[in-house]
């Protein structure tokens, strides 16, 4: 389930024009200048813990996950254009759905402004998931 999540929503990401750079979350913000050179604006998918409620014992079992895309770009003096890429991102995630849970909808956003040369927008999504056991 986490696997064809993420899968999906790197695919949607990717197919962005206005994205550089699509990757798993690992603090990357927080350590840029130790990093590898990513491209920007990058969307870094946070998949947070899932806590499984049982349906059917030991065959199946359903969650409310949540993903944050961390939407990294140069910080530019002109606001008017700070916050487009994460509203053409939402327009583009919201209601992507996969086998295993039901389309994504949005349920927070927020900003970081911790750095001196980049922001990073942190929006929430939520959907339904299932995981099944043979």
């Amino acid at each position: 389930m986490r696997k064809e999540l993420f899968q999906k929503l790197k695919a949607r990401l990717e197919s962005m024009e206005a994205v550089k750079h699509v990757a798993l979350w690992n603090h990357n913000v927080e350590f840029i200048e130790q990093e590898q050179p990513w491209e920007r604006p990058a969307v870094f998918i946070e998949l947070l813990p899932v806590e499984w409620r049982c349906v059917v014992p030991g065959h199946e079992y359903h969650s409310v996950v949540t993903v944050r895309l961390h939407i990294v770009y140069d910080w530019s003096e002109d606001e008017m254009n700070d916050f487009d890429l994460s509203s053409e991102i939402a327009n583009a995630v919201i209601g992507l759905e996969g086998d295993s849970f039901s389309p994504l909808e949005p349920v927070g956003s927020s900003t970081n402004h911790n750095h001196e040369e980049i922001v990073e927008d942190i929006d929430t999504y939520s959907c339904e998931c299932a995981m099944f056991i043979d």
